[in-house]
């Protein structure tokens, strides 16, 4: 380090001429001789590699936080946790043209009311938004429900005879105008007579032993209704140094070595 007046280095000699006798004491610094951080690949060949460091980079994250921005870091995701929820199923049928809607059938598949409360004529669709959802799973059961227009059956007619009509006032060959509406449900699969074009169900009907019109399938809907609470993942990228061995796998994305050496 040097000379200096006083065995401490607080007094360096700053002259080449001294014109009395002084004492002067060596200043010198112990060292270890190693070398800066190099890589592995940068050690000569006649040293001996002394410390060893590694210099990564971990992937951070933040799961199921109620926050949707987080200083620092970049949200990478957000979803629905579901906290609270309800199950039930729902029947709707789809009516067509003709049918009588004042008939209790109508009114109990489409009153109108929310799914919750058991029919409706639309189905249930699937939706989620922040707070809420609904799952639907659709099946469709055996249940029907029979209808038609008709006039009622004189005994002359015969139990075979085609009584029905798909409108109200529609003419009945040899009968006369259909002034009636029927109308029930049935879990059994009837068979459709295609000469007849109608669904033959005996002792059903009040009007005809034998043969009903129209049939509408009803739908039964299982259903999941659910609040939920949205939640966010933030993620970010941190440089850390390790002393201990690191190598990339899960959240550690890259890894550098470095070494200090002594010359031999």
């Amino acid at each position: 380090m040097g000379w200096s007046t006083s065995p401490s280095s607080n007094s360096p000699l700053r002259s080449s001429t001294v014109n009395s006798d002084i004492t002067l004491y060596a200043q010198w610094k112990i060292t270890d001789d190693l070398s800066d951080w190099v890589l592995p690949s940068e050690v000569p060949a006649n040293a001996t590699v002394k410390d060893k460091k590694w210099e990564y980079t971990i992937k951070e994250i933040i799961e199921d936080s109620d926050q949707p921005y987080i200083e620092g870091y970049t949200k990478t995701s957000e979803k629905n946790i579901k906290t609270t929820t309800r199950h039930g199923t729902s029947s709707y049928a789809v009516f067509p043209d003709g049918f009588d809607t004042s008939n209790r059938l109508y009114a109990g598949y489409y009153n109108g009311n929310t799914y919750f409360q058991g029919f409706g004529k639309e189905p249930l669709i699937a939706y989620e938004n922040d707070t809420e959802g609904l799952t639907v799973n659709n099946t469709y059961t055996e249940k029907y429900i029979y209808w038609h227009w008709c006039c009622p059956q004189e005994s002359s007619q015969g139990d075979d005879k085609v009584n029905m009509a798909h409108y109200s006032n529609e003419y009945i060959s040899g009968i006369g105008n259909a002034t009636e509406f029927e109308a029930f449900a049935s879990s059994q699969e009837q068979t459709f007579n295609e000469e007849k074009g109608a669904y033959e169900i005996y002792g059903k009907s009040d009007y005809s032993n034998f043969w009903v019109a129209e049939r509408i399938q009803v739908i039964e809907q299982d259903y999941e209704y659910y609040n939920c609470e949205r939640k966010y993942t933030h993620e970010r990228l941190v440089k850390k140094v390790s002393y201990d061995p690191v190598t990339v796998g899960g959240n550690i994305t890259s890894v550098t070595e470095w070494v200090r050496y002594k010359m031999n």
